[in-house]
């Protein structure tokens, strides 16, 4: 029997939690490799595998809920701002559009991110909820909005 180092065993982990990260795409710059090696330290801790399994299992009753769901959103139409990773593995482009279909008057961004979009587009995603906020909650015009985040810098 050939047994293989740990080390060879972890590699392809490590490289498939960066592409969770990353979006299958060159990591960036800003997406910091520490990241998905805490993430992977923390899903290597007793019970954590079980725990993303139930996570996971669980998931599946999610689809029997969302008629209710897409109703809610039809009928009581919130102020929506939706950030979504263009790379995004798990949670498509698709899906982001489809909210499109319940809240039409939604705001969407597509980001050249991944599935975790806030680690290389965190600027982005900031400057975006200050201004929805600003001008959806507040009621600032664009410009208005612009200049009170030109004046916080």
């Amino acid at each position: 029997m050939v047994c293989l180092p740990r080390a060879r065993l972890i590699v392809p982990v490590v490289v498939a939690n960066a592409v969770r990260y990353t979006g299958a795409r060159p990591v960036y710059v800003d997406c910091q490799p520490d990241n998905w090696n805490m993430d992977l330290h923390f899903l290597e801790r007793p019970g954590a595998r079980k725990v993303q399994l139930d996570l996971l299992y669980d998931y599946r009753t999610n689809v029997e809920l969302y008629p209710r769901w897409q109703a809610f959103l039809r009928e009581r139409r919130p102020k929506t701002l939706i950030l979504w990773g263009e790379n995004d593995i798990f949670f498509t482009p698709e899906g982001a559009r489809a909210y499109l279909r319940d809240l039409p008057e939604a705001e969407l961004h597509m980001l050249d991110s991944g599935h975790f979009a806030v680690e290389d587009s965190l600027d982005e995603i900031a400057a975006h909820i200050k201004r929805f906020h600003a001008e959806t909650i507040e009621g600032r015009t664009a410009a208005q909005s612009a200049a009170a985040t030109m004046g916080t810098r």
